[in-house]
């Protein structure tokens, strides 16, 4: 068996045979289904995370809204628009968490929304510079001049740090 298929047919064994372990599962699978997301595997991740979406009784209502999330993302990281919007509407974000109502913003696009979402994420401490600097969510809100104005304010320190030395001496060689 491949990878994938490994990883689905471990995650329904372990439900299965251990219910009482499903919190762990569901870290489990989420970790393992994002490193795809991060290595940028949208694709896969996609079928993942549509797989996990469906699984009757996730271990907590947080957990179930990251898979939607991360299916969501994945979608629009693979070129599919129109299936990320779906499943954000057919998800009532209102009553969630600040770092899931960023990301479901930024995944629609509304940077104007989700910019002054950033300060509550760093005061509520559910995002703090590594998260802006690594959730794949942000990938595109990141090249925004305003997010990297944001983020300068927030954290007293530029997104992208450059070692102008490194870049010289790169260049001569």
């Amino acid at each position: 068996l491949n990878g994938p298929v490994r990883m689905v047919a471990r995650d329904v064994l372990w439900r299965k045979i251990f219910p009482a372990q499903r919190s762990a599962a569901d870290a489990n699978f989420n970790e393992t289904a994002f490193n795809f997301l991060v290595d940028e595997k949208y694709a896969l991740a996609a079928k993942l995370f549509k797989f996990a979406s469906e699984f009757k009784g996730h271990s907590n209502e947080m957990v179930r809204r990251f898979i939607i999330l991360n299916h969501a993302q994945a979608l629009k990281w693979s070129g599919d628009e129109n299936g990320c919007i779906k499943i954000l509407d057919d998800n009532d974000w209102s009553a969630s968490t600040i770092n899931l109502r960023i990301a479901e913003r930024v995944l629609r696009n509304d940077f104007v929304s989700a910019l002054p979402m950033m300060a509550q994420c760093t005061d509520s401490e559910t995002i703090g510079k590594d998260g802006f600097r690594s959730w794949p969510v942000f990938r595109i809100f990141r090249q925004e001049p305003e997010f990297q104005n944001e983020y300068r304010r927030l954290f007293g320190e530029p997104l992208y740090e450059i070692d102008f030395k490194d870049e010289i001496s790169a260049s001569l060689n």
